[in-house]
């Protein structure tokens, strides 16, 4: 659950929110560049850190064929 929250989908909420506001809006233009650059280094900081993450909490890939093999 740790793993598949912290390589979740990032920044698209924010983005369609900025992308969402008014032309007219006071700031628009700054809003959306600061949403690209949160969205941009959540995706580098966690998706760096993600094998570490994955190492430290100990994860290894699951192997359909053995499981299969154990419950025959």
């Amino acid at each position: 659950m740790t793993i598949a929250s912290w390589a979740g989908m990032r920044g698209v909420v924010t983005l369609a929110a900025a992308l969402t506001l008014p032309a007219v809006f006071p700031q628009r233009s700054r809003l959306t560049c600061i949403a690209f650059v949160v969205i941009i280094v959540t995706l580098l900081l966690q998706g760096l850190t993600l094998p570490m993450l994955a190492k430290s909490l100990d994860v290894t890939a699951f192997d359909d064929k053995r499981d299969e093999t154990q419950q025959a």
